[in-house]
């Protein structure tokens, strides 16, 4: 089976000659897909008989993704997608017209903006809790910036744009997505779990550096789940006109050579002198994705669907060729696949070491994060306490009662403030166990692959492994008490007009060690939410590749009457796409 980065047509479509104004508009906002649809639902229909016959669980997230895939009535969902300032923001204010988007210095919050076409002009912010509430333009920044609503503390879900400007394009939703970062935020979660919904994506990429191992992770993902995509090579007015087109070709040859498709390229900047780039992107958007709606629309869910046959396929021919050679080659293939299967203890031995390793760094990453905020919780802590203490007044116990109450909230206060800053300091520990995790799969479905063409001399790729992470849970905020012992029983024996300078010098000067005992601890608590997150990972790859060995060993060990399931499968499936049947 060609992977699923191959699957899509060969050779970018030409970009139309025509302006952007001799486009003729559906006249329905959202078109419903009908006859196409149901002919997907069938199809998704069959194959789901098929995968549940021959137990092939592997194929579950894609078809997970192909049911979500499929509403009754949707527009084009357009993601844009990228890494920090690789000019998102920028491109989609462009596009409507105006400084919508705030451009800052600072990254995105994990808040994903959707942008469509409306009869007049509107923001509505919808909350984490399902409430709505209209706001100004100007109060756009409050909510999607990392200045004014850090790591995302205002609990945004999502920011809802409708603008008269984007008639043009009212059969679609542009996404403008945060940049790439987080493996739980929103960012990552709309590159890897939200990316099946997409109708098509703008890859975003600057001119310098031009390309990353991230973007084309990125790339080979979206291309699974549309055939409509393009790289936006922006911020090319930095360099030559020479520079651009050695960056296009150097981008063009990668993804070609990586990934086996060819992609759309178009340079792109926001500034005077490059109208004719922008309006050339324009035209390509509206020809390919506007004016032909519902064939986009049906092409994109056809497109997931045929991925999905095309690995279901793969599975079944398996079955199909162990049935036809002798009985030497199977018993071959069952020798070196059981050898693979029983080498999965080792493999899992690895997996679980490796996790534990991570788990230590994150440790220490999220120590060392936390601990470098020390300086300014505990300086908004002490200008706090000056001007708090000035208002305690009677004897030390009832002085000790005041410092107590206001430490409770003063430091439940900041550690609250502080505590979606563990999702950023865990981010780079937990994207590497997912990535170390996928390769030790990957190598382990090549070594699976190699016995299989050793055996049947087939090729073999098996389903794309794509573990489904849960973010880990923010931990709760515990304050302990700040004395060990009851000071309100002793307070007669305390004058305190003599010492209460004396005395509330004491209690600021435990305010450093409350503050980084609360800091460490938040540390430890989000050590231990990583942990069940790397562990379900690591349990995941496990659980995929003892699937896989089985699968296999199932497949090659059929008996003639799963023999004739298996042709009579074979047939189902190529009554929905004969061509990639007779491509086989």
């Amino acid at each position: 089976m060609a992977s699923a980065d191959r699957e899509i047509g060969q050779g970018a479509a030409e970009v139309p000659q025509e302006t952007a104004t001799t486009h003729e508009l559906p006249t329905r906002t959202i078109p419903v897909v009908t006859a196409g649809r149901a002919f997907l639902e069938r199809g998704l229909a069959v194959v789901k008989e098929i995968q549940a016959e021959f137990r092939l669980d592997s194929l579950n997230p894609q078809v997970r993704a192909i049911e979500r895939a499929l509403p009754e009535e949707r527009a084009v969902n357009v993601a844009v997608v990228g890494r920090f300032k690789a000019g998102k923001s920028s491109f989609l204010n462009q596009m409507v017209g105006r400084e919508v988007l705030p451009v800052d210095v600072l990254p995105a919050t994990s808040v994903i903006t959707e942008l469509a076409y409306g009869p007049e002009d509107r923001v509505v912010v919808r909350f984490g809790d399902g409430r709505e509430e209209d706001i100004g333009f100007e109060d756009l920044p409050d909510y999607v910036t990392e200045k004014n609503n850090p790591e995302n503390v205002k609990q945004v879900a999502v920011v809802l744009i409708e603008l008269s400007s984007l008639e043009p394009f009212r059969t679609v939703r542009f996404v403008d997505t945060p940049g790439l970062g987080s493996i739980f935020s929103e960012t990552t979660k709309t590159s890897l779990n939200w990316l099946p919904d997409i109708g098509a994506a703008v890859v975003a990429l600057t001119v310098d550096p031009p390309l990353a191992e991230s973007d084309l992770r990125l790339l080979r993902d979206v291309l699974r789940y549309t055939p409509e995509v393009i790289i936006l090579l922006t911020k090319i007015d930095q360099v030559g006109e020479e520079q651009v087109k050695a960056v296009e070709a150097f981008i063009a040859s990668q993804v070609k050579t990586r990934l086996g498709h060819e992609t759309p390229i178009f340079p792109y900047s926001t500034r005077p002198g490059f109208e004719a780039q922008r309006e050339r992107l324009r035209a390509y958007l509206l020809e390919r994705v506007v004016s032909h709606h519902r064939e986009r629309l049906e092409e994109i869910l056809s497109h997931k669907l045929r991925t999905l046959v095309r690995e279901c396929r793969e599975y079944l021919a398996l079955a199909q060729t162990a049935a036809e050679v002798s009985d030497s080659a199977r018993a071959e293939l069952l020798e070196l696949t059981r050898r693979e299967q029983g080498n999965l203890d080792q493999v899992g031995r690895a997996i679980r070491v490796l996790a534990r390793d991570l788990l230590r760094r994150a440790h220490d990453k999220l120590v060392e994060g936390y601990l470098s905020l020390l300086p300014a919780v505990l300086a908004s802590v002490r200008e706090d306490f000056d001007r708090s203490s000035r208002t305690w007044r009677g004897h030390l116990g009832k002085t000790s009662a005041a410092f107590q109450e206001w430490a409770d909230v003063t430091l439940r206060r900041e550690m609250t403030a502080v505590i979606p800053r563990g999702e950023k300091f865990l981010a780079p520990v937990l994207t590497e166990a997912e990535s170390h995790f996928k390769r030790a799969v990957r190598g382990f479905q090549d070594r699976l692959a190699l016995a299989i063409e050793t055996a049947l001399g087939v090729r073999f790729s098996g389903a794309t492994f794509q573990a489904e992470i849960e973010p880990p849970i923010a931990p709760d905020v515990r304050i302990d008490k700040t004395f060990d012992i009851p000071l309100d029983l002793v307070w007669f024996l305390v004058p305190m007009p003599l010492f209460r300078r004396l005395i509330y010098r004491r209690l600021r000067s435990q305010l450093p060690w409350e503050v980084e005992k609360n800091l460490t601890r938040l540390a430890v608590q989000w050590n231990e939410a990583a942990k069940r997150s790397v562990e379900s990972i690591a349990s995941q790859a496990e659980e995929f590749m003892a699937r896989e060995a089985a699968t296999v060993i199932e497949l090659a060990t059929s008996t003639e009457a799963k023999t004739k399931q298996v042709k009579v499968a074979l047939a189902r499936l190529a009554e929905i796409y004969p061509d990639e049947a007779v491509a086989r």
